[in-house]
């Protein structure tokens, strides 16, 4: 709880710092900023869970129509301050495979991953001008199973970053303990970086994917 509080203190600060930016270097039209997130699609079988991921919502533009009760200057801040929160859901892109102590494909086993992301509908008309970017952040746990060939994809969601926190399958013996121990975080631009291992630059080439060992027993 305590690393979630923190993080949203960062990010926010981040925020605040990126807006004033943007309100010095752009003049914003008069009509709203629409931004569009992708929507998401698992492209691997996802295990049955309570927690799923949300399907990013469709913006109406004329749900933003600025409301008489705002002023423009007051309105084009905000619209500014939305599309700064809402460019931290990049395009998420991930590949793995799983391969036993011989070097060959593991199927079925299940890798758990906690995706970070911000809820556009905490930033949607009906909360206008109550927007809290604190309130916004998720982190949404979730498992992807390998397939016959070891391969694990993730890709047609969004958010700003992707942690692995576990690697199990019956009847094999795993390095990967319940815990972060490596991912990628997503930026605007397209730029991606690894934490935890340097091979983590391999989560997001379809051609060699990032190597996860389990071994048979």
């Amino acid at each position: 709880m305590k690393r979630n509080v923190l993080f949203a203190f960062a990010l926010t600060a981040l925020l605040i710092c990126l807006l004033w930016l943007a309100l010095r270097k752009s003049n914003l039209p008069s009509g709203p900023v629409v931004s569009s997130p992708q929507p998401i699609q698992i492209t691997n079988a996802q295990i049955p869970q309570t927690t799923s991921l949300p399907a990013a919502p469709t913006n109406n533009p004329d749900a933003l129509i600025r409301p008489d009760s705002v002023d423009e200057p007051t309105w084009n801040k905000w619209m500014v301050y939305r599309q700064v929160v809402l460019e931290q859901n990049q395009p998420v892109e991930f590949y793995a495979r799983v391969l036993d102590q011989n070097e060959q494909p593991v199927e079925g086993a299940r890798l758990k991953l906690k995706l970070t992301r911000w809820d556009e509908n905490e930033f949607s008309m009906s909360n206008f001008p109550h927007w809290d970017p604190a309130k916004a952040v998720r982190e949404i746990d979730f498992f992807l199973l390998s397939d016959s060939n070891g391969w694990i994809h993730l890709t047609g969601t969004n958010g700003s970053s992707l942690a692995v926190w576990g690697l199990v399958k019956d009847g094999y013996i795993s390095s990967y303990p319940d815990g972060n121990f490596g991912g990628v975080s997503y930026e605007p631009n397209g730029r991606r970086n690894p934490s935890g291992d340097i091979q983590m630059t391999n989560a997001w080439n379809p051609e060699k994917g990032y190597i996860l060992h389990l071994q048979k027993e």
